[in-house]
């Protein structure tokens, strides 16, 4: 026979995007410091980290907070306004590459008193 076997090397993948655990998509946050988790559902071979922004634009294009290599899967943010939508995405990273998720949720605070209220109430 002559000639040899194909084959063929695999291209280097950026990392898997990480998988949106909450705010889950249009989601109203009952304060303005809300948690952002997020979750891998298999971790793949090497250490990640995480780029956190947060925008209130969905296209990302208004930035109002961002964190960089984040070695969690969540975080938490400080400097939101109530009352407002936001978006946000996180990125794993690796030496390979970069993934994206991009979700919107919304403070409130206004709901964080009504719920007080309510509470005081029925206790």
């Amino acid at each position: 026979r002559s000639g040899g076997a194909l084959f063929s090397t695999a291209a280097t993948l950026a990392p898997p995007p990480p998988m949106v655990d909450e705010p889950i998509n249009g989601v109203i946050v009952q304060n303005s410091t809300p948690e952002i988790t997020w979750f891998l559902p298999t971790a793949p071979p090497g250490a990640l980290k995480y780029k956190l922004q947060i925008s209130e634009d969905m296209f990302m294009s208004n930035i109002v907070a961002e964190f960089d290599d984040i070695d969690a899967f969540s975080t938490v943010v400080n400097t939101l306004k109530s009352g407002t939508t936001y978006y946000w995405r996180v990125q794993s990273k690796d030496n390979n590459g970069v993934g994206k998720i991009v979700i919107p949720f919304k403070t409130d605070e206004e709901l964080e008193h009504i719920i007080g209220i309510f509470d005081k109430l029925n206790s």
